[in-house]
């Protein structure tokens, strides 16, 4: 499906238009949605509000210093699997996930994280009395007139917040000209405009490429070959300083692309050095 200027321009659905598709890890950028809403409601302070306000049990240690803002962008340091499989294996994910250790400092590094993500389903029942599902369903669906989705439950009846929401891709749609809106629909303000523009900047100014659970499309770091860092290394000893001389200016994106083109200006002994 693409929409551009507001109308469908191709839309291609083998299964028919009324088939509804796991939206897999989106489901976590639809989840983060709710915790604006509640933070626009009053029910939640704000991102820097320590989980421990919902779970007694994270009072202490590193589990008392985790706040939603580290959940959002992934960077709760909450003891992890790579994928989903042991997490899905749960009757009760949400307990799971509030039993498991924080092993790093929280806000230190980015580790995509499922387990942590499911937290968000017993922050949400706790702040709103009711589930994400609920709530979504509720104050952002309906009024989008998004009326048939999906969303898959663990044994013990939780919403699963890291992946698990089926939708139309016409209702996905929706939801996407909702962000460009900030948070507008026919005429009504259903997301704060405030929150949308926060939850699509990096929450984290040392990891840029995530906001509130959104991927971020950003530049990304680049490697330029200065001058000054050439008369640095002469200065220091390296000989061979003037010969990287071409390189000033340009820029790589990938520290290995510019140890290629630096080794194809040196000979073997240089490159040793």
């Amino acid at each position: 499906l693409l929409i551009k200027d507001g109308r469908v321009v191709v839309e291609r659905n083998p299964s028919g238009a009324y088939q509804r598709y796991e939206t897999m890890s989106v489901t976590k950028s639809i989840v983060s949605l709710a915790i604006g809403l509640l933070i626009a409601e009053g029910r939640i302070d704000s991102v820097d509000a320590s989980l421990s306000t919902w779970f007694d049990d994270w009072k202490e240690g590193r589990k008392g210093k985790v706040t939603l803002r580290h959940v959002l962008t992934h960077t709760s340091g909450l003891a992890h699997q790579k994928g989903a499989g042991t997490l899905n294996q749960q009757a009760d994910r949400t307990a799971y996930a509030r039993g498991r250790p924080v092993i790093e400092e929280p806000g230190k590094r980015f580790s995509y994280n499922n387990e942590a993500t499911q937290l968000l389903a017993g922050v949400v029942q706790k702040a709103a009395g009711m589930d994400p599902a609920e709530l979504l369903g509720r104050r952002l669906f309906g009024p989008l007139g998004i009326k048939d989705f999906g969303w898959e439950r663990d044994r013990a009846g939780n919403v699963q917040a890291f992946y698990g929401l089926a939708l139309r891709p016409r209702d996905l749609a929706r939801i996407g000209l909702l962000m460009l809106a900030e948070g507008r629909h026919d005429g009504h303000q259903l997301l704060p405009a405030a929150w949308v523009r926060e939850a699509t900047r990096p929450g984290l100014a040392a990891f840029p490429m995530m906001g509130y659970l959104w991927w971020l499309r950003h530049r990304g770091h680049r490697w330029v070959q200065t001058g000054a860092r050439l008369d640095r290394l002469a200065g220091e000893g390296l000989t061979i300083a003037d010969r990287l001389r071409p390189l000033c200016g340009r820029e790589f994106n990938r520290a290995e692309a510019y140890w290629l083109a630096a080794g194809a200006l040196l000979d073997e002994d240089g490159r040793g050095r």
